[in-house]
């Protein structure tokens, strides 16, 4: 049955559906970019500019309620400026604005 089984082939194929599998084929659209200000605000633009007008406003609002509920709840538990922003970094950084619209609908 496998008289002619050759296994670089199949790691080779292996390999090239795990690169394909892994890849980021750009199909889901910009995300947002928190390593800096100056980069948080462009990411924000590049955003809005992939969203129809009625996503521009669900997004401008799920960002505004998300950074709130973070600093909201880190003020509350004692947490330091520089702890509430890692928080803000962790849940909205790389993340599309469907994927911060849907984090508000799931999560507020």
């Amino acid at each position: 049955m496998f008289t002619n089984f050759r296994p670089h082939a199949w790691l080779a194929a292996l390999a090239c559906l795990f690169l394909i599998a892994c890849s980021d084929t750009g199909s889901a659209g910009p995300t947002l970019d928190l390593s800096d200000e100056s980069a948080f605000e462009s990411s924000i633009q590049d955003v809005m500019a992939s969203l129809d007008e009625q996503q521009q406003a669900d997004f401008s609002d799920a960002l505004a309620m998300i950074m709130f509920d973070e600093l909201a709840n880190g003020t509350s538990s004692g947490l330091s400026e520089e702890e509430i922003e890692r928080a803000i970094y962790q849940r909205l950084h790389g993340k599309t604005g469907e994927e911060v619209i849907a984090d508000m609908e799931q999560n507020l």
